[in-house]
């Protein structure tokens, strides 16, 4: 095949474009050297950006692909071309490497860095791999069989699994020099051919092990709890597993900002909570505001202005020390406590509306707490972080979540609800959120928010329910009994011309009585 263009339009990735003289078949060779995992595959179809893609190794375009090799004894690819050579050390951290060098094995080109300066000859070393005979007898016997044959800690595990299975249990920690020469000879054995089992085998796997880390793999082991994906193919393992990880990745930065956030909420609802809860305390700052603006209305002359950043008021005995503004007149600030009075008041008497909504979120964000642990879905995670932050009277915008201007609510894995939240909102969610096949519903005869239910042609009874009584308690009815909300397929939805904000027409409607209630476990955004 032969190189027909090199570019670039993501950080640390290479694409190679290769097709044959007759244009028949075409690859692309993807090269991501990112320090932490840099990886070498094959993909079948790319698309090149119009923007943002920047060309890159120009000189071996044109020139044709006569093999690809891999170091005997390092983590070095060698892509060897007609009259140069493409080569990629998977060393990991700043070693990674791309660059190419010429007939002559000088250095012509590198992204980023390489080994040596332009023009200098490139040689790669060979040094022996250890086999388990040459690894040091006074290491652990985990570590000795990682190092022998570079065959790393998973593969060493499964040398041990395999092991106490057949022979009983060895300790990972003994020391090499303490095995016995029969324990010794077995354990050389298994990892001989464990070694050669991975080397021939023609599967690649992605496992889940027990511990919850994800590993590419040729063999099955011990310690794996779920295969993830098995096919003959490695282009096509590392594709999937680099998503994979990606996956894994984001759905773990967002748990752990999901945690944050419930525990921020939960300090802050605690904090309401026992605020509203200290009626002694409540009713002796009423008191005392009270107490503060008589005494000030009682001065000789109220109507003179004050002078002193601080006064001092006695009353049975005691003194109270207040801070005041100069320029004002004892009157004014009299006025100032008696509005402070009135709004203590005012909150005591909001304390019984208040605390029971309060407590009930407590209770949301702690069943959350004890849910979201298990959630792997990345789109119910989202959801469930943007619902928490909305809440708390945030932005809710972070690199994996956009602020939606729905209420969101994720009634399963696979069926999510959006609620407006006013009626020009509703107009946005009927008209051009909703697509044809969600299903539209609305609190029948009332004012109230628009919902759409996105999720599977097929909706369980349960799910419908939840849906409906989310729906009637953003209406009207929300303190009645039962209210019925009407629902219908969003292509049977429509806004008459010139109608007013949020209002629509609907067709072949279906009617069902409900409750208005928030499902446990959800928050009221």
């Amino acid at each position: 095949m032969i190189i027909t263009e090199c570019y670039t339009q993501e950080k640390h990735c290479v694409i190679v474009h290769c097709e044959t003289p007759d244009g028949s078949l075409h690859q692309h060779i993807e090269w991501t050297m990112t320090p932490s995992e840099p990886i070498l595959a094959l993909k079948e179809a790319v698309q090149r950006a119009n923007k943002n893609s920047v060309d890159m190794f120009p000189d071996i375009n044109g020139r044709k692909i006569l093999s690809c090799s891999k170091h005997p004894t390092d983590r070095i690819i060698f892509l060897q071309l007609t009259g140069a050579c493409m080569i990629g050390q998977f060393f990991g951290g700043s070693n990674t490497a791309l660059f190419t060098i010429d007939a002559e094995d000088r250095l012509t080109d590198y992204m980023k860095r390489a080994p040596v300066k332009i023009g200098e000859p490139y040689i790669s070393s060979i040094s022996a791999i250890p086999s388990l005979n040459d690894v040091p007898k006074d290491v652990a016997v985990s570590v000795a069989l990682s190092k022998a044959y570079n065959c790393g800690s998973i593969y060493a595990n499964e040398i041990l699994d395999r092991y106490n299975e057949a022979f009983g249990a060895i300790d990972a920690g003994t020391k090499l020099s303490s095995l016995t020469d029969t324990q010794y000879e077995r354990l050389y054995l298994l990892h001989e051919g464990l070694m050669d089992e991975s080397l021939q085998s023609d599967m690649a796997y992605i496992l889940r092990l027990k511990t919850g880390e994800i590993i590419p793999s040729t063999i099955h082991v011990h310690k794996e709890q779920e295969v993830m994906w098995s096919g003959h193919s490695w282009s096509q393992a590392i594709r999937r597993y680099r998503g994979v990880i990606h996956k894994e990745s984001a759905v773990q930065s967002l748990k752990k900002k999901l945690e944050q956030e419930l525990k921020q909420r939960r300090e802050t609802l605690e904090k309401h909570i026992h605020h509203l809860s200290d009626e002694a305390t409540s009713l002796k700052r009423n008191e005392e505001s009270q107490l503060i603006a008589n005494l000030l209305l009682s001065m000789p002359h109220p109507a003179l202005r004050v002078h002193d950043e601080q006064i001092v008021l006695s009353h049975d005995g005691k003194n109270y020390t207040i801070p005041v503004q100069k320029g004002k007149t004892y009157a004014e600030h009299a006025e100032h406590y008696f509005r402070k009075a009135k709004r203590s008041k005012e909150r005591d008497a909001d304390r019984s509306t208040k605390l029971p909504i309060y407590l009930q979120q407590l209770q949301d964000v702690i069943q959350l707490q004890n849910k979201f642990p298990e959630i792997q879905d990345r789109r119910i995670l989202e959801q469930m972080l943007l619902q928490v932050k909305v809440q708390s009277g945030e932005k809710a915008s972070t690199n994996n979540t956009q602020q939606s201007p729905y209420r969101i609510f994720a009634l399963s894995d696979s069926f999510t609800l959006y609620v407006g939240r006013n009626a020009k909102n509703n107009d946005q969610l009927t008209g051009k959120f909703a697509k044809p096949n969600d299903l539209w519903l609305h609190a029948r005869g009332v004012s109230g928010s628009h919902a759409v239910l996105r999720g599977p042609k097929d909706i369980p009874k349960h799910i419908l329910e939840q849906a409906a009584a989310i729906t009637a308690y953003f209406s009207q009815s929300r303190k009645a009994g039962f209210v019925p909300v009407a629902y219908a397929l969003k292509k049977y939805i429509r806004k008459p011309k010139g109608a007013g904000p949020g209002a629509v027409l609907m067709e072949r409607e279906e009617v069902i009585l409900i409750e208005p209630t928030l499902p446990k476990g959800t928050i009221d955004v």
